[in-house]
C-alpha cells in the first residue's frame, strides 16, 4: 500500500506487502546460518553415534575378557598379568590391544582378587577399562590333612630360601616335610620346589592319611623329562625294596599317570599301570589328583581337574601304619624314581573328593600356574 503526500506531490513509501532488499538478505543469512548449523549438528550426531557404537563394542569386549579371566583368580590371591597389550580382533574396530591385570587389593592372603581389563582401539587411540572383584572359593578344606605350598611364606618361610629345610603343613595337622639333599626353591609357578632327578626328596612325618571312606592325593607338577619313572608322591616304607610295601603312590611311569594302592602286601594290590592317562611332559604346569574309595573299591585319576580314568580296586582296608609320605622319590628306593622338575601344592585328604571338589581345587589354583 502506498500513501501520496498531496502537498508536495511526492510519493512516500511507508508500508509494503513484501520484503525490502535488506530484509531479504538478513532472512537469507539467517537461513544459511541455520542450514550450516544443522549440517554441522548432523555430522556431529553421526560422528558421536559412530564413537558410541565403537565404545559399546570395546566395552562389551572388556566384559567378555572379565568373564574369561575370572577363573584366574586364585586362593591365596596371586598378582599376575595374563595378557599385556595383546593384539586381538574386534569387529569394526582397528588397532585393538588388550591387557588383563589381576591384583590383590586386600593382600595376597585374601580370597579376593581384582581383575582389570584395559582395551586400546582405533586411531587416534581410544581407551576403555572395566574391572571386577572375584572372591575365590578357595581350596576344599573338609578332610584336608596335608597342604604344602612353597609359594606361601607360612609353608616355606625362609626369606632367602637358600637354607630352608622344612616345608610346613598349612592344614594344621603338623604333617611337615623335610627337604633332603637340597631340593631348591624357585619362583616358577608363584613359588615351588625344584627336584634334580638324582637324590632330592621330601620326607614327611608319619601320620595316618587314609580315612574311613578312603583318601585323595593331589599335586602340581612341571617337567620336560621323558624318563621312564618320575615319582610324584606316595606313602610307604622307604627301607624296603619291594614295591608291594607301598600303600599309596602316584607317579609318571612310561609317561602314564599310575596311581596305586595296596594293603602293604600281595593282597588288595591296585594299580592303573600303563592303563592310566598319558601325562604331559611339555614343560608346563599340570595338576594330577588320585582318589581311592574304600566303599566302592575304585581308584580314579584326574588331570587338570578332569576325570581321566577309573578302575576297580580289590582293597578291603588299609595298613599304612607308620609308613612315611614321600614327595619326589619312590618309597622303594629305585634311583630312577627321583623326580626331575618342579613340584608344588601337595594336598592329601582323608576322604574321597567329588569330581566337583577336584575341579574347584584346580580352578582355584590354575591362574597361578598360567592355565
Amino acid at each position: 500500500m502506498k500513501i501520496t503526500n498531496r502537498q508536495s506531490g511526492r510519493k512516500t513509501v511507508s508500508l509494503s506487502n513484501g520484503f525490502t532488499a535488506i530484509e531479504l538478505l538478513i532472512t537469507l543469512f539467517i537461513a544459511a546460518v541455520f542450514l550450516v548449523s544443522g549440517f554441522q549438528l548432523y555430522n556431529l550426531i553421526i560422528k558421536d553415534g559412530g564413537q558410541t557404537r565403537a565404545q559399546g563394542r570395546a566395552s562389551n569386549t572388556t566384559y567378555d575378557y572379565l568373564q574369561r579371566y575370572k577363573p584366574y583368580a586364585t586362593y591365596p590371591c596371586t598378582p599376575q598379568t595374563p595378557l599385556t597389550n595383546s593384539a586381538i580382533t574386534v569387529t569394526n574396530l582397528s588397532n585393538v590391544t588388550v591387557t588383563v591385570a589381576i591384583s590383590c587389593p586386600y593382600g595376597t592372603a585374601s580370597t579376593t582378587s581384582k581383575i582389570l581389563v584395559t582395551l586400546n582401539y582405533n586411531s587416534p587411540q581410544q581407551v576403555v577399562s572395566n574391572a571386577t572383584y572375584v572372591a575365590s572359593p578357595g581350596i576344599v578344606t573338609n578332610g584336608l590333612v596335608l597342604n604344602l605350598d612353597a609359594g606361601n611364606p607360612g609353608s616355606y618361610s625362609n626369606a632367602s630360601h637358600s637354607d630352608a629345610t622344612t616345608w610346613f603343613d598349612l592344614s594344621g595337622n603338623g604333617n611337615n616335610g623335610v627337604l633332603v639333599n637340597g631340593a631348591s626353591y624357585t619362583t616358577d609357578g608363584g613359588g615351588s620346589l625344584n627336584f634334580d632327578g638324582v637324590n632330592d626328596r621330601i620326607d614327611l612325618s608319619s601320620r595316618k592319611l587314609v580315612g574311613a571312606s578312603g583318601v585323595t592325593m593331589s599335586i602340581w607338577y612341571k617337567t620336560s623329562s621323558t624318563k621312564t619313572y618320575n615319582f610324584l608322591m606316595g606313602k610307604g616304607n622307604l627301607s624296603s625294596g619291594n614295591p608291594l610295601t607301598r600303600v599309596l603312590g602316584m607317579q609318571i611311569y612310561n609317561l602314564h599317570l599310575t596311581f596305586t594302592a595296596s594293603q602293604g602286601d600281595n593282597t588288595g594290590w591296585c594299580s592303573q599301570g600303563n592303563n592310566g592317562p598319558v601325562l604331559a611332559t611339555d614343560g608346563t604346569w599340570h595338576q594330577v589328583t588320585g582318589t581311592f574309595d574304600l566303599s566302592s573299591q575304585t581308584i580314579k585319576t584326574y588331570v587338570d581337574g578332569a576325570l581321566k580314568y577309573t578302575s576297580a580296586c580289590n582293597q578291603t582296608g588299609d595298613s599304612e601304619g607308620s609308613d612315611i609320605l614321600y614327595i619326589g622319590q619312590d618309597s622303594t628306593l629305585w634311583p630312577s624314581g627321583y623326580f626331575l622338575g618342579q613340584l608344588n601344592d601337595a594336598f592329601v585328604y582323608n576322604r574321597v573328593l567329588s569330581a566337583t571338589e577336584v575341579q574347584q581345587n584346580f580352578n582355584t589354583l590354575r591362574g597361578r600356574y598360567g592355565i
